[in-house]
């Protein structure tokens, strides 16, 4: 491979403590990007290896969607044999990423002030809810609480309904994503100044980090937002539509739209309207825009209107469901479904969203449980088979097939 094919991350080692959504997210990128990832596991393993309904062989779907590009050793930490293993690996390594809750790494001596005495360029990224010096920092912390609590939740789905969570995990992803942003920021600096950085991300911090102009309104206005489905707080016409069988969506809020939209529609006159014809009159009348609008796109079929949108330079979409997203031409043609092989079974997953010139893609199959370990003992950290053996016997680590011999 010439030096402009190669992946980004490539000779970076991470070593990877943690299971279930935000932690996996995170290292799965860099494993994306070229990363040597080394998912550490217990004999028990990442228990979302076992999360219903839908299963690939002995591991869930859900696993399977956040450990590609890794390799999977079984240490026993709670194990003198098995912490010394890991010090080992952290001295080959560039960076360590945990989601234990605020304590747990200094309970197993696996914190950033033990490990940068075996490595003092290591970078240690700790994924918790609230943060390690959070007056919250012991309390229990998933994703739909941290939505909760960082306010989206509260004016997320239709005026006048219950709060509602976000379809997808936004509560783990962004903190999983902020996470990859620290940890490159931090190589950046060692490259720079030669020590490592401990990284402390708060799940909640990250939610009211995508707050933006919400929040700003809210200090300016002392505005408090509340749900307002899927139209928009400063822009008129924004929001999906009913059709005379499915939903679309149109984003006209600039003035040039507006004008393309009438005409679309046929209500040119609408243009001109001093009611209407600016972005804020728009907005003190958004109930008669909207009203006029529903009318309108119920009297054609979604098709229908798609293709008179597209030629009229409307900004639009059908809102599809999972299955019209994955094919849709446009996800095809930048291959965010890939197909890779999984235990002898073709496997599709969803492609790395990150285009970059001179990267090749890289899609190895999520591993087993200990699929790894004896390769890494042995070619990373030069123990010998005897070594392995031994360590096998005693419970320390544990082969693919779970059994104590190497």
């Amino acid at each position: 491979m010439t030096e402009q094919m190669k992946l980004p991350l490539e000779g970076l080692r991470v070593l990877d403590l943690t299971q279930v959504m935000a932690g996996p997210k995170c290292t799965m990128i860099m494993g994306d990007l070229g990363a040597e990832i080394l998912k550490i596991e217990p004999p028990s393993g990442d228990y979302s290896r076992k999360m219903p309904p839908h299963f690939h062989k002995n591991d869930s779907a859900y696993y399977l969607a956040l450990n590609r590009n890794k390799k999977s050793i079984i240490i026993d930490l709670k194990q003198e044999k098995g912490l010394n293993i890991f010090y080992d690996l952290v001295k080959k390594a560039d960076a360590v990423v945990d989601n234990f809750r605020p304590g747990v790494t200094e309970k197993l001596k696996i914190n950033y002030e033990i490990l940068k005495n075996y490595n003092e360029k290591i970078i240690a990224c700790s994924i918790t809810g609230f943060g390690l010096d959070s007056p919250y920092a012991n309390r229990p912390a998933l994703d739909l609480i941290v939505q909760a609590m960082g306010g989206a939740m509260s004016f997320t789905g239709e005026p006048d309904r219950p709060p509602v969570r976000m379809g997808i995990p936004m509560g783990d992803l962004a903190a999983g994503i902020f996470a990859v942003i620290g940890i490159l920021s931090a190589l950046q600096a060692r490259n720079s100044f030669g020590v490592g950085r401990k990284i402390d991300i708060s799940m909640l911090d990250c939610q009211l980090a995508l707050m933006t102009y919400r929040a700003q309104y809210y200090f300016l206005a002392g505005e408090i937002p509340k749900p307002i489905g899927s139209g928009h707080v400063s822009s008129i016409p924004i929001r999906a539509f009913k059709t005379k069988d499915d939903y679309l969506v149109i984003d006209s809020g600039g003035d040039q739209f507006w004008v393309k939209l009438c005409k679309a529609l046929g209500i040119e006159e609408l243009s001109d309207d001093p009611r209407f014809n600016s972005r804020q009159q728009r907005l003190k009348h958004k109930d008669e825009v909207m009203d006029i609008l529903e009318k309108k796109f119920a009297t054609k079929t979604r098709e229908e209107w798609l293709k008179i949108l597209s030629g009229a330079g409307v900004p639009h979409g059908p809102v599809n469901n999972l299955a019209e997203a994955l094919s849709d031409t446009a996800v095809s043609h930048r291959k965010m479904v890939v197909e890779t092989d999984r235990l002898g079974d073709p496997f599709k997953m969803i492609g790395n969203p990150i285009k970059m010139s001179g990267t090749p893609d890289k899609y190895i199959s999520p591993p087993v449980l200990g699929q790894n370990t004896i390769e890494i003992l042995h070619n990373t950290l030069n123990y010998s088979t005897d070594q392995i053996d031994a360590l096998a016997k005693e419970g320390v680590v544990k082969t693919a097939e779970g059994q104590n011999d190497a």
